[in-house]
């Protein structure tokens, strides 16, 4: 992950699922990470590799406008079999479940668990609107309980440590879009 983009930090509100992994070392995390995501990533890369073609798509738009409509319905069919497919989708919900502070290096958010400084966690975010789903790794940085909540909650800090390219890029492409929509209120 880049300093550069680690930087950009927004408030949002997403689906939101966080758990305490078992300590092991660093080639066995990296295992477990690598099998999770490939269950949970596809749609990402799918989204990625879409974006990235854009270009070469609007040459074939501006020359075959038929096969460019026939390019997209296919493009499309193909993002909603993947996205019924998704894995993830019945662990987590459709609608936001948490307020977040998040950036592509890490988020804050209240959680009603208590999870030790230090300790490693399997996170799972869904956005809004796009439903997209980021699953990453992280390291809680602070955990500190909230006075006055019952049930208890803790105000954590997270930084992610494992977060796989199209992830990132996807987050990236979501934070800034929050920021451009803040910015155009603003200037409204």
């Amino acid at each position: 992950m880049t300093n550069q983009r680690s930087s950009f930090r927004v408030n949002d509100k997403v689906a939101l699922k966080v758990e305490q992994l078992e300590g092991g070392d660093a080639r066995e995390i990296s295992e477990v990470f690598e099998a999770h995501h490939k269950g949970l990533g596809l749609l990402n890369h799918f989204v990625n590799e879409r974006q990235k073609r854009r270009p070469n798509f609007i040459k074939i738009e501006k020359q075959h406008p038929e096969i460019s409509r026939y390019i997209t319905y296919l493009e499309d069919q193909i993002q909603a079999l993947i996205q019924q497919n998704d894995q993830d989708s019945s662990t987590l919900p459709n609608t936001a479940t948490h307020a977040v502070s998040i950036s592509a290096s890490g988020m804050s958010c209240d959680l009603e668990t208590h999870l030790p400084e230090e300790a490693l966690v399997e996170i799972t975010v869904r956005l809004f609107p796009s439903m997209a789903t980021i699953f990453c790794f992280g390291r809680i940085l602070r955990c500190e309980s909230i006075e006055g909540i019952h049930p208890p909650h803790w105000e954590t800090a997270i930084k992610f440590t494992h977060m796989h390219e199209d992830d990132e890029e996807r987050l990236v492409k979501h934070i800034h879009k929050i920021q451009m929509n803040e910015l155009r209120l603003m200037v409204n």
